[in-house]
């Protein structure tokens, strides 16, 4: 998988073959901080898993955390990539994908931890944490970020209930509101909900970085970290999609682009986000 040609007028993808660069640093030292605080935390569950499921549940932690200390040395050793082995629904694409890159001749060396797209091969890992654990049943649906995520929850309610507060006041205010107004406030949202990410468990490898204070106070002072701003877009009719696999204020801050203004007065206030994920279950 190329990660250094451009393709019909687009950048080429960042990859870990840049010393130095957020993509280095992050197959070099993220993702395995993030492997070895996933193999702690199921390691850490062991007398739970024995609780719950008797001896079987320890053959599962154990077989677990060998297929994920395998995988840490996978990515620390700049291993090929290896196609998905279980029966998930998607595996089948996650393996149609790697090989196309491939190539025909299946060359397992072109797609590899430091030579591929960083985005491609942090996404893949977490696929491959999930497989680790759907091979061994009963402890398959065990959520090994539900103890961050909850843990960041309670740490940035002040946080949220301040946008909450904030964002109820718009919506009694609404038909008060000019377009110009609308459109203020929502490009305030969108960039809480940009620097939301800021809180984003997996861009700190796990460590607390929870928001304690408004969202809204800061925003001033983070203007000048925006390299492009192409929020004026959203007035001519583009549609908005968001994801979040985050809890607390990353996920709150996401959710306010969903319930909030819209930028052409006329239109009704919707909600474009049918479903809500929390801890791993929809609701």
């Amino acid at each position: 998988m190329a990660a250094d040609k451009c393709v019909h007028g687009v950048p080429p993808s960042l990859s870990a073959k840049v010393v130095g660069s957020f993509a280095y640093l992050t197959i070099r030292d993220r993702l395995p901080t993030i492997l070895t605080k996933v193999v702690d935390t199921i390691h850490r569950n062991k007398n739970k898993f024995f609780e719950e499921y008797g001896e079987e549940g320890i053959q599962a932690e154990k077989q677990t955390i060998g297929l994920l200390s395998k995988l840490r040395n996978e990515l620390q050793t700049d291993k090929p990539v290896l196609a998905l082995t279980d029966s998930l629904q998607d595996a089948e694409s996650w393996n149609q994908y790697l090989q196309r890159h491939q190539g025909p001749q299946g060359d397992q060396d072109a797609v590899s931890w430091f030579q591929s797209p960083w985005l491609y091969v942090e996404c893949y890992m977490y696929r491959r944490i999930q497989e680790a654990l759907w091979l061994n049943p009963p402890i398959s649906d065990y959520d090994v970020f539900n103890e961050a995520k909850t843990q960041s929850y309670f740490e940035s309610q002040q946080a949220v209930m301040a946008l909450c507060t904030y964002l109820g006041g718009v919506n009694k205010s609404k038909e008060e509101l000019s377009k110009n107004q609308l459109l203020d406030t929502f490009n305030k949202l969108l960039k809480v909900s940009l620097w939301g990410n800021k809180c984003d468990l997996s861009i700190s490898a796990g460590q607390k970085n929870s928001q304690k204070t408004s969202p809204l106070d800061s925003l001033s002072s983070l203007q000048p970290f925006i390299l492009v701003d192409d929020s004026n877009m959203a007035s001519r009719g583009r549609s908005i999609s968001t994801a979040s696999v985050s809890r607390g204020l990353s996920l709150m801050s996401q959710l306010t682009i969903s319930s909030g203004p819209s930028v052409r007065p006329w239109q009704p206030i919707t909600c474009g986000c049918p479903r809500v994920v929390y801890g791993g279950r929809a609701t």
